[in-house]
């Protein structure tokens, strides 16, 4: 918040192009202190994990994995509508100065409202799917972000269209807290980096959906654009709730904590991912 507030106070009193050199410089500064911070992280020890097995007999046991889990599958058509329903996040700004013909310091003002919305937002969606889930904030994140599309199109000025950051700085927070988690659930503990690296192999492509949309505003304007996603966002949300079961509690722990063997073969570590996520 205190650097949409920064931008704001640059943009406004400097000329161009040395208003934006030093919003670069002061952005670079404070990427670099960042770092310092992670590299004195200590990160925990590793969990047991499963005796390895070769590339080969990893690779083959994938198609298997996706055959078994029909609730995981069901989620990677999810996942990937989620991925194209980011491709209009680009054009709110674009939009917001062409519609209005606003000045560079808006730019701070919108970074300022998504900040504050991000800010309140992770909270009260950290505890909702605590309670409700990780599908619930999908379902939530989607909504947000075709409500942003059509803000954009029918703002009638700019206080109004501020609702369209705050519709997408909920969105964001919402898929940064529970897509990966969600994947976590899929699967039990030892599993789970398969899940994840899996899931992004297979729909982290439906992100170049934005190239396709530069396209898109080009030929057919950027109204075009949200009204796509727009569409696309309900298509998920729809998905999200009448195909995809909630996962969490689907694991159960075994006796004793011993390990048990998937149907495809993998390792499953005994701990219940209820007990794994909750808190």
């Amino acid at each position: 918040m205190v650097g949409g507030g920064v931008v704001a106070t640059v943009l406004r009193h400097l000329p161009f192009p040395q208003n934006f050199a030093l919003l670069f410089f002061l952005a670079f500064v404070v990427m670099m202190c960042s770092y310092v911070f992670l590299v004195l992280l200590k990160e925990t020890e590793d969990s047991p994990r499963a005796a390895p097995l070769s590339s080969r007999n990893y690779l083959t046991q994938l198609p298997q994995m996706l055959r078994q889990q029909s609730s995981y599958r069901r989620f990677l058509v999810a996942d990937a509508l989620l991925m194209t329903t980011t491709m209009a996040s680009a054009f709110y700004t674009v939009n917001a100065f062409r519609r209005f013909s606003l000045s560079d310091a808006y730019a701070g003002t919108f970074t300022m409202v998504m900040m504050s919305s991000s800010l309140v937002g992770n909270l009260f969606f950290g505890y909702l799917a605590d309670r409700l889930g990780h599908k619930t904030n999908l379902v939530v994140a989607v909504l947000a972000t075709a409500v942003s599309c059509v803000l954009a199109i029918k703002a009638p000025n700019p206080r109004v269209y501020c609702l369209v950051f705050v519709g997408a700085s909920l969105a964001a927070g919402l898929m940064g807290i529970s897509r990966l988690s969600i994947i976590a659930e899929f699967a039990s503990e030892a599993e789970r980096p398969t899940y994840i690296a899996l899931t992004n192999m297979l729909t982290s492509w439906f992100a170049l959906s934005g190239v396709a949309a530069g396209w898109i505003a080009d030929h057919m304007g950027m109204e075009f654009v949200f009204a796509l996603t727009a569409i696309l966002g309900l298509s998920a949300a729809a998905w999200l709730m009448k195909c995809v079961e909630e996962p969490r509690g689907r694991h159960h722990l075994p006796p004793e904590g011993r390990a048990v063997t998937e149907p495809w073969g993998g390792a499953r570590c005994g701990t219940a991912s209820g007990e794994l996520i909750r808190g």
